[in-house]
């Protein structure tokens, strides 16, 4: 008995903590970001308040989004993508209530890549935006999932996947600096990093079928350096390293056995130890000494992170001005490619063809 009061009593107060934060005038972020990296924000509502406040979100402004809805490049992917989405999260729902959330995810999607012509959608984007659909409505879910496309997975939304290439590249120099025979064992076997792509570019969402757990993933996600997820996957490694370190079939053992750690992984834990490795080797560090600062620049969201919108409240026609994906290079260019494809080839696929089979082979073990 004295057990579970410490534990109510302990709950009490981390509730306090995050109401404390939100109730404050200007909203405490420091406070904030320190609470997701400890225990997460709790219940949903906390939880929704505390992500738009993270991301500048003006809940009394919000964009109606279904005047966004319309014809883009990549129109039928998402149709076919949507069609399989929400199941694992809503088994239990009326058949009407899934087809009514299935009908906003899609309209969510539509409006994102239809309103912003540069953006190129792909596959798990929906598995982002169904998360916000479920904890915080529809007219939210498109205003935070905005943020997030033009912010922390910005580079995700490109023409291609070179860029995101060069994130994963980033695991095994940080691997490296933390758990050296673990880093060992996969050199050797030479795995490629697209093991973590999914979990990368979904924030795990589409790898973990259990909300909650996805849920204090996004808190920790929301509040961090865009880097984090790849933090959280070194750490998941090391969590799991006796797994890992089991493996004796090869290659092909070793990426199956990498690609389903998130469904394995103790959450809170996993989030704790990628904070420590955060901040013990910075991710300028790790790019540093992999000779990829040219890659990552100054227009990439790792040099722009904070972004404009986490300093300061900001509407939806401000940050529709802001258009910080604008800064990219060449951005003309790929807003001009995407509106001439709307017309020329709405099912061109874009990736690479080993990302392309990694997600498929996500998806069907899934």
């Amino acid at each position: 008995m004295l057990l579970v009061e410490r534990a109510k009593d302990t709950k009490q107060k981390q509730l306090r903590a995050v109401q404390h934060a939100l109730e404050r005038e200007p909203v405490d972020i420091a406070a904030l970001k320190k609470i997701a990296a400890s225990h997460g924000f709790m219940t949903s509502a906390l939880r929704v308040k505390a992500w738009c406040s993270l991301l500048g979100l003006d809940i009394d402004h919000l964009p109606q989004y279904k005047e966004f809805c319309g014809p883009h490049h990549d129109y039928d992917i998402v149709d076919k993508d949507v069609d399989r989405a929400l199941w694992h999260f809503m088994r239990h729902e009326k058949k009407r209530n899934q087809l009514e959330r299935l009908q906003e995810l899609r309209d969510i999607t539509h409006a994102l890549m239809h309103r912003h012509a540069f953006l190129h959608y792909y596959q798990g984007l929906h598995d982002v935006c169904s998360v916000f659909l479920l904890l915080a409505g529809p007219s939210l879910a498109f205003a935070l999932s905005e943020r997030i496309c033009l912010g922390h997975l910005r580079e995700a939304l490109l023409p291609d996947f070179q860029t995101i290439e060069e994130h994963l590249s980033l695991i095994m120099p940080l691997l490296l600096r933390c758990d050296a025979e673990v880093w060992g064992v996969i050199n050797a076997a030479e795995v490629p990093p697209f093991y973590a792509l999914s979990g990368v570019i979904t924030w795990m969402s589409h790898d973990i079928n259990n909300i909650e757990s996805i849920s204090r993933l996004f808190d920790v996600f929301i509040s961090s350096h865009p880097s984090m997820p790849l933090y959280v996957w070194v750490a998941m490694m090391m969590l799991q390293r006796d797994t890992i370190l089991s493996c004796s079939n090869g290659m092909d053992h070793l990426h199956h056995t990498l690609q389903h750690l998130p469904r394995k992984a103790d959450i809170d834990a996993t989030i704790q130890l990628a904070v420590q490795l955060f901040r013990a080797h910075p991710i300028q560090s790790i790019i540093k000494s992999s000779n990829l600062s040219s890659v990552f620049g100054k227009h990439h969201s790792f040099s722009r992170y904070p972004f404009p919108w986490c300093d300061e409240l900001m509407s939806a026609t401000e940050f529709y001005q802001l258009n910080i994906f604008c800064e990219y290079p060449n951005t003309k260019k790929l807003i001009q490619r995407g509106k001439r494809s709307i017309q020329q080839s709405p099912n061109r696929w874009r990736w690479h063809f080993i990302s392309l089979i990694v997600l498929i082979v996500s998806i069907v073990s899934f």
